[in-house]
């Protein structure tokens, strides 16, 4: 390789140096998503780059489109940045060039000096006129356009499944719910929940919706919640598959049954200060607890709600400061709060 060539082949590699890092899409890891762009950080700044601000496409309040010009960006500055830094380094070899001439002793370093010159003016050349030469190939390929991405909007699911805790012993369950709620079991319900499993092994989720909805009056049981949310699309399950994956989040706060029954449901996510607030004022709410999550059974043992995901209704504060607990599946019917919220993934505040 010679010093042309090593010339060449060293602005190569201070243009891959300067390349972004990466182009970032956040999402928050909770079930409020949001879209929030983040902009490259560059390893080398280049002076002359400057990124756009992202323009996203939103429908009914949900992001559903967005146009990232960050490329287009990059590329343009990149290209204002290489014309000066270029015709530095032409006019740098084209002086050492003419040295070479002046002080040249034959024939072959004379050659070479012409050489070094021709292949300076030749590059300065085309990094000049390549904008020219773009243009007249193709137009696209200077406009730059931004990237149009289309977002997807995750589904939050709870992968309850609850045959695992649903034993013979339960099978004595009191239906007596704690702090006047109305407690459902859903080992009494052996109809299919979608297409596979049935309220018994899966239906925590429609089990706890239609507690708090018999709470504030509406005519539902079990089957008729898990009827809706399965006609509703809240039973996640694959097309020809039985790999469910238990109840989607937003049954509780977009489903059809709300509505009629006067009833609408609050996202708290995991806002513990609310969830006690409410807790406080005797009004239920429900939650999806993962296996960390653990209550009292009814021999004051602790023990865990689930091995998986498993939903549940929290109806108020004991006398102890524990807190009471509609369980559909196990005989637990309170928990320490720190134990409790230890496992909460999720809460909702259904009511009127």
């Amino acid at each position: 390789m010679d010093s042309a060539q090593r010339i060449i082949f060293t602005i190569f590699l201070t243009m891959i140096a300067v390349l972004p890092t990466a182009i970032v899409v956040h999402a928050a890891d909770t079930p409020s998503f949001t879209f929030e762009p983040v902009k490259p950080s560059l390893q080398i700044n280049i002076p002359t780059l400057h990124f756009s601000d992202v323009h996203v496409q939103s429908v009914d309040g949900k992001p559903v489109d967005a146009s990232i010009p960050w490329i287009g960006d990059y590329i343009a500055a990149l290209y204002r940045w290489a014309v000066p830094v270029g015709a530095v380094l032409a006019t740098v070899v084209i002086m050492i060039a003419g040295v070479i001439w002046l002080t040249s002793g034959g024939a072959g370093r004379l050659s070479t000096a012409q050489e070094w010159i021709g292949n300076a003016v030749i590059g300065l050349i085309l990094l000049v006129g390549s904008y020219v030469v773009l243009n007249l190939i193709n137009p696209d390929l200077i406009r730059f356009a931004a990237l149009h991405i289309k977002i997807v909007n995750p589904s939050f699911i709870s992968t309850e499944n609850s045959i695992s805790v649903v034993t013979e012993a339960d099978l004595q369950a009191p239906h007596q719910g704690t702090n006047n709620v109305p407690l459902f079991k859903q080992y009494d319900y052996q109809q299919p929940y979608g297409q596979c499993g049935t309220i018994k092994s899966s239906g925590c989720g429609p089990t706890s919706m239609a507690m708090v909805m018999k709470f504030y009056g509406a005519s539902v049981d079990p089957l008729v919640v898990a009827n809706s949310f399965v006609a509703n699309g809240y039973r996640a399950c694959p097309a020809d598959s039985c790999a469910c994956n238990g109840t989607a989040y937003s049954a509780f706060t977009q489903s059809s049954l709300l509505g009629p029954s006067g009833l609408r449901g609050e996202d708290l996510h995991k806002n513990r200060d609310r969830i006690i607030e409410l807790l406080r004022g005797n009004l239920p709410i429900i939650v999806v607890v993962g296996p960390a999550a653990q209550g009292i059974d009814a021999h004051g043992n602790s023990v865990s709600f689930t091995n998986g995901g498993h939903y549940i209704v929290l109806t108020g504060i004991g006398p102890n400061g524990n807190i009471l607990v509609n369980d559909p599946a196990k005989n637990i019917r309170e928990a320490n709060p720190d134990a409790l919220f230890a496992g909460v993934k999720n809460a909702w505040y259904v009511h009127r």
